[in-house]
């Protein structure tokens, strides 16, 4: 069973990953409480933590998120980030975020690059954005551009299911890669890029090659993001966090989607095609 939580953070990103050899958290918002969640699901610490960006809305609880990992337990860093000033003038503009961020920034300033690793347990991960997060980019000043072009995009596969993390990467690094050719195919669920807003939206040719059967769009604050509009409006089935978090159970068989209107869940695999048209 690999079962996938996209929680309902006050800020930022936090899906939760779950396999059977492994409890994998990709970025830590403020919101969730991580002891409880790692609790819940009867694990004692985390196996991986994707820390996909250097903005802190992504790492906002990195301190204590770092204190429950397990005695394998790694922490993946992309390469791009800011000069420490500008890190710590996040604490300015992140104003959402109601934690001190100080040692959250201390800490991630602290930790060295490193890529996402392979699993072992017949869940394959991949980061399908892994040139762009290799590079190693520091920004002297406020290129939010240039910080979200290193963005992790981790790519899950198992029991016959492909889940994409869009973290906040751009809508030009999705063009590109449909022009390329790269985009995973017959994707079952996708987190919506950057939240759903403007400039992370994914054009409708992207889309088509992806396919996805489900677009999640986390963080998503109405008072100023129509994402769940555009989306929808290509033909696509849209969930968002902002009324409660979102869970997947995938086995060989079916993929299970629950959320606060549908706690019985829904099955992606017989449920009518979501896509447009």
């Amino acid at each position: 069973m690999l079962r996938v939580t996209f929680h309902n953070t006050r800020t930022g990103d936090c899906t939760y990953v779950d396999t059977p050899t492994h409890a994998i958290l990709v970025d830590c918002g403020f919101g969730p409480d991580y002891a409880a969640l790692l609790a819940a699901n009867g694990r004692r610490g985390f196996d991986g933590v994707i820390v996909t960006h250097a903005h802190a809305d992504h790492f906002a609880a990195l301190a204590e998120v770092r204190s429950l990992l397990s005695d394998v337990g790694w922490i993946a860093k992309s390469g791009a980030r800011f000069h420490d000033a500008l890190m710590r003038a996040q604490r300015s503009y992140e104003k959402q975020t109601p934690v001190a961020l100080d040692e959250a920034i201390d800490l991630y300033q602290r930790l060295p690059t490193r890529g996402i690793p392979t699993l072992t347990d017949g869940l394959s991960l991949r980061d399908l954005n892994a040139d762009g997060s290799a590079l190693e980019y520091e920004a002297q000043y406020q290129d939010h551009a240039g910080i979200h072009a290193g963005c992790f995009t981790p790519v899950f596969e198992g029991h016959a299911c492909r889940i994409v993390l869009g973290a906040d990467t751009e809508a030009r690094m999705w063009r590109n890669w449909h022009i390329a050719g790269h985009l995973p195919r017959a994707v079952d669920v996708l987190q919506a890029p950057n939240h759903g807003q403007t400039h992370g939206r994914i054009d409708a040719a992207a889309l088509a090659e992806m396919a996805p059967k489900l677009i999640v769009i986390s963080d998503a604050d109405p008072d100023h993001n129509s994402g769940q509009a555009y989306y929808e409006g290509l033909g696509y089935r849209v969930l968002t966090t902002r009324d409660g978090s979102i869970t997947l159970e995938a086995s060989d068989d079916d993929v299970i989607v629950r959320h606060h209107a549908e706690p019985d869940g829904f099955s992606l695999r017989r449920s009518a095609s979501a896509l447009p048209c």
